[in-house]
């Protein structure tokens, strides 16, 4: 997988497209993994998740989906887009803008993207700007 050309572009669009996304898991509605795989989808133009889209109607469906598909949580999925796309595990540190991060919240773990020093992720107050030292994990996309 690489990024377009006019990946920047993309990303900044996809973050701002997000902005007006109420969170939830139904039909327009958006949530962290969602944006996550959008925001790659956008710098790509490849789906890592596809597998997972249109498989929920509701949060409950969305874990069984993770379940059924990833054979557990977000850390599951993360570990077969990224074997699926060849994305390498990098520690937080060396992650740059455009690449996932997995971090915690109140109501659990959730996907977000690096943007520099901080991280864009989709929580139940919308979109959401975080410092980098609060991710636990990164994959770098390529």
């Amino acid at each position: 997988m690489s990024r377009r050309e006019d990946w920047p572009e993309r990303l900044h669009a996809c973050i701002e497209a997000a902005r007006g996304v109420p969170f939830g898991y139904g039909p327009g509605e958006n949530h962290c993994c969602l944006f996550t795989m959008n925001a790659v989808l956008a710098m790509t133009d490849r789906d890592p998740m596809a597998w997972f889209r249109g498989k929920y109607k509701d949060e409950r469906g969305a874990y069984v989906a993770l379940r059924r598909f990833a054979g557990g949580g977000l850390v599951e999925a993360m570990a077969r887009a990224s074997a699926e796309q060849g994305w390498e595990e990098v520690p937080t540190g060396m992650a740059q803008r455009g690449d996932v991060v997995l971090h915690d919240t109140p109501d659990g773990e959730a996907l977000g993207i690096c943007i520099g020093a901080t991280f864009v992720s989709v929580t139940k107050d919308g979109v959401t700007f975080l410092p980098m030292s609060g991710a636990q994990r990164a994959w770098k996309v390529e």
